[in-house]
C-alpha cells in the first residue's frame, strides 16, 4: 500500500477518493466518497489551555500531576488526541483520601495506564490494608490491584473515571458449608466449602489435610473450593485433620480447622 494508504491534502480544495477492494476471484466492492481539508488551527501544549483541561497527545507519553495524584498514560494508549479533563472533590469520613475524577469513564483507553495516589491520612499499621477503590457509573466500588511504595498506592485502571483511597480490614469469609467439626464424610465422596470476600476479593488459598497440601478445586463463580476424595492420596477409614488459609487482596486472613473421618 503506497504511503500506508496515508493521503495529506494541503489545500481546501474538494477532493473525490475511490475506494476499490478486490478479492481473489476478481470479486470487486467500491467506495466512492468525497473530503474537504481544512487547515487544523489547534496548538497542541503540555500545559492546561483552559481550566482544568490539558490535551495530551495520542502519539506521545502524558503526564498529569497534581497534589497528592499523578497519572501517566504511555504513548500509542490513546486513540485519539485527549482533551483531559481532571477535578477532586472531598471524600466522606470513610475515605482516606479526595474523591478524584480522572476525565471520564466513556472515553476509551486501549491498555491500562498508571494512576498513583497519596493517601490524605494513614492508619497506624494498615498500610497494606489501604487499596485505590474506582466507584463505577452504578455507583458501585470496585477495588483495584493496589500496591503501596514509599507512601503513595499504585495502581493501573483499564479505565478512566471517578477514584478515591479505601480501606479493607475485613478478612474472608470461610463457610464449612456443612462441614462440622469430627463429621463422618465415609459416604461422601468430595468436600465443598465456600469462601468470600466482599470488597478487596479472594487473592490465595492454601488448604491441607493432614498437614500435607491438598488439591482443591476452585469454583469462582459460585465461591466453592471443591476437594475430592482419592484413596491414593489419603488413606481411608480414619481420622483426617482439614487445615485451610484464606487471603484477600488487602492481606486480611481467615483460617478454617476440621477433623473428619473418611
Amino acid at each position: 500500500m503506497v504511503d500506508k494508504g496515508l493521503f495529506n491534502f494541503k489545500d481546501d480544495r474538494r477532493h473525490h477518493i475511490e475506494i476499490i477492494v478486490t478479492d481473489i476471484n476478481n470479486n470487486r466492492s467500491v467506495l466512492s466518497f468525497f473530503v474537504r481539508s481544512a487547515a487544523c488551527k489547534q496548538t497542541f501544549s503540555d500545559g492546561p489551555v483552559e481550566k482544568n483541561v490539558v490535551i495530551m497527545p495520542y502519539n506521545r507519553n502524558n503526564k498529569f500531576v497534581s497534589k497528592n495524584v499523578t497519572v501517566n498514560i504511555p504513548a500509542g494508549l490513546l486513540y485519539d488526541t485527549l482533551r483531559f479533563e481532571f477535578s477532586k472533590t472531598s471524600g466522606n469520613p470513610d475515605m482516606y483520601s479526595d474523591i478524584y475524577r480522572i476525565h471520564n469513564m466513556y472515553t476509551p483507553v486501549h491498555k491500562a495506564y498508571s494512576l498513583s495516589i497519596k493517601p490524605a491520612r494513614i492508619p497506624q499499621g494498615k498500610e497494606s490494608k489501604l487499596v485505590i477503590v474506582q466507584i463505577t457509573d452504578e455507583l458501585k466500588r470496585s477495588p483495584l490491584s493496589t500496591s503501596w511504595v514509599n507512601g503513595i498506592l499504585l495502581t493501573n485502571p483499564n479505565s478512566f473515571g471517578t477514584f478515591y483511597v479505601g480501606i479493607d480490614t475485613v478478612p474472608p469469609l470461610i463457610s464449612g458449608n456443612g462441614l462440622i467439626q469430627g463429621a463422618n464424610l465415609s459416604d461422601k465422596t468430595e468436600i465443598r466449602i465456600k469462601i468470600s470476600d466482599d470488597f478487596s476479593g479472594i487473592k490465595s488459598y492454601e488448604p491441607q489435610i493432614d498437614g500435607k497440601w491438598a488439591l482443591f478445586e476452585y469454583d469462582q463463580k459460585n465461591n466453592l473450593l471443591i476437594y475430592r476424595f482419592d484413596p491414593k492420596r489419603i488413606t481411608k477409614g480414619i481420622k483426617h485433620n482439614l487445615s485451610l488459609t484464606v487471603s484477600d487482596n488487602c492481606s486480611n486472613i481467615s483460617t478454617l480447622n476440621r477433623e473428619f473421618v473418611w
